[in-house]
């Protein structure tokens, strides 16, 4: 493949009709037989899981079409998935969004695949292959319904998550940025500890 190209999509919403568009322009896309990229915007994605599903298998079944993804907003599951999906090291997700990974309510600690619902099956066994951490998908699924930013990179669904930029931030006298001392680093905690839902900031 000599030559690659980029196409840049927005998703807000899944239905019959942008699902429709969406593998129609990936068809095309593919059709190409060099190598393409579809960078794509998810902003408080809601979908059918299984729409995505489809749309995402067929990407991920192409020899010449590569998927990178930005997540803004609350996303629904459709949009869990299409973050996970993504090409690793290509996967961001930005400042106070969110991921829901589960229809119902955690399922507790004793948690395992036989012990999943219908409607979470084919989200978390998803999850699980676009990951490639089932524990740390399973201790998600133990405690939330939803994933924060950090969370989401914990869990191997994002490889990027934005960091709060604060324009008056106490300078120290070496002129670093000081850290509040009380503030926790979600980063280096347990996973599941960015496991939450959404503050919501208006």
């Amino acid at each position: 493949m000599e030559t690659s190209n980029k196409k840049t999509i927005e998703l807000k919403k899944l239905d019959e009709k942008s699902k429709s568009e969406l593998l129609k322009s990936v068809q095309e896309l593919i059709n190409t037989k060099v190598a393409q990229t579809l960078k794509t915007t998810i902003r408080d994605l809601q979908g059918d899981p299984e729409d995505a599903l489809e749309i995402i298998q067929t990407i991920h079944r192409s020899e010449n079409l590569d998927l990178e993804v930005e997540a803004f907003g609350k996303n629904g599951r459709a949009g869990t998935l299409f973050l996970a999906a993504g090409k690793p090291g290509h996967r961001s997700a930005n400042v106070g969004s969110s991921f829901q990974i589960l229809e119902g309510e955690p399922y507790g600690k004793d948690v395992n695949l036989k012990s999943l619902r219908p409607e979470d099956e084919s989200t978390v066994n998803a999850l699980i292959a676009l990951s490639g951490k089932k524990k740390l998908i399973l201790e998600a699924i133990a405690k939330s319904k939803f994933v924060t930013d950090l969370g989401a990179k914990n869990i191997g669904i994002a490889d990027n998550a934005s960091e709060f930029f604060n324009k008056y931030a106490i300078k120290s006298k070496k002129g670093r940025n000081k850290k509040d001392d009380n503030s926790s680093d979600a980063k280096g905690g347990n996973p599941s500890d960015a496991v939450e839902e959404p503050i919501v900031t208006k």
